[in-house]
């Protein structure tokens, strides 16, 4: 077992949950016909906090439950969302690009306004809603393969979905392959730091194989040009990181990234204690 981020095998143990089932198998009758292990490990090299099993990937998404329509307050909140980046980085007929796109209800918001839309999206029964939409979405799961046949986007976006990705580089391969240069790749996932402070510890499930704070992240990017330029921390969902990366050079570097490295640190979260 290695690290996700940095590869290093330097991994203790740091809250063991025992087997559980997984969160979206829950059934009328209480019964539950598979287990698995729920250990979060702590890097001491980089220092991401991360699960040791991770369940296969098409057991947990090929036919999902969660549906983004379906959450009362996540409309309104996506079209807060879409307009900051559409007026932050979107000239017309840009491409947005969306990894784990749902129902397609984020990227709805930019097709209306007139710019291209793909999503991309392994859940066939979720992505039936999102064709409804006539939001163009791919039945997959995104790779650096993937990102190959798809023209640069000037945005790329992930919601509460870059956290269970278990290859990291592939991820950021594709990230930096499909990335415009001046273009930005949005994501939220929900905030270590918040485990700490609320005891928000029932977003550790087996989806969630990554628990993200700032300066794991610097780390893992850095290794493919790219880097964090802002971020900023949302009332959604407990409390949520926005992270704002792009490649090396191409962005003003917000003051708020080092902000957030300094509560860390102040922290603790880069000692396993």
């Amino acid at each position: 077992m290695t690290c996700r981020f940095c590869k290093s095998d330097k991994l203790v143990k740091w809250l063991d949950l025992g087997y559980q089932p997984l969160a979206n198998a829950f059934n009328k009758n209480k019964k539950f016909e598979v287990a698995y292990p729920l250990e979060v490990f702590w890097c001491e090299d980089c220092n991401l906090s991360q699960l040791g099993i991770v369940v296969d990937k098409d057991i947990l998404y090929k036919d999902y439950i969660y549906f983004s329509s379906g959450m009362p307050t996540l409309s309104e909140h996506f079209k807060l969302y879409a307009e900051a980046i559409m007026k932050r980085f979107l000239k017309p007929d840009d491409l947005v690009v969306e990894i784990g796109s749902n129902d397609g209800i984020l990227l709805k918001f930019f097709q209306d306004a007139g710019y291209r839309v793909l999503g991309i999206d392994p859940a066939v029964n979720v992505v039936e809603k999102a064709k409804e939409l006539e939001v163009p979405t791919i039945v997959d799961f995104f790779s650096e393969e993937i990102a190959k046949y798809i023209p640069k986007a000037k945005v790329i976006l992930g919601n509460n979905v870059i956290a269970h990705i278990d290859d990291q580089h592939d991820l950021a391969r594709g990230v930096a392959k499909l990335l415009d240069k001046d273009g930005a790749f949005v994501f939220q996932a929900p905030y270590l730091v918040d485990m700490f402070e609320n005891l928000s510890y029932d977003t550790i499930y087996h989806e969630h194989l990554s628990y993200f704070s700032i300066r794991p992240l610097q780390r893992l990017y850095e290794q493919f040009g790219l880097e964090i330029f802002d971020v900023e921390v949302t009332a959604i969902q407990g409390k949520s990181l926005r992270v704002f990366v792009g490649h090396k050079g191409q962005h003003e570097i917000s003051a708020k990234v080092q902000d957030l490295v300094d509560l860390e640190l102040a922290m603790g979260l880069d000692k396993i204690d």
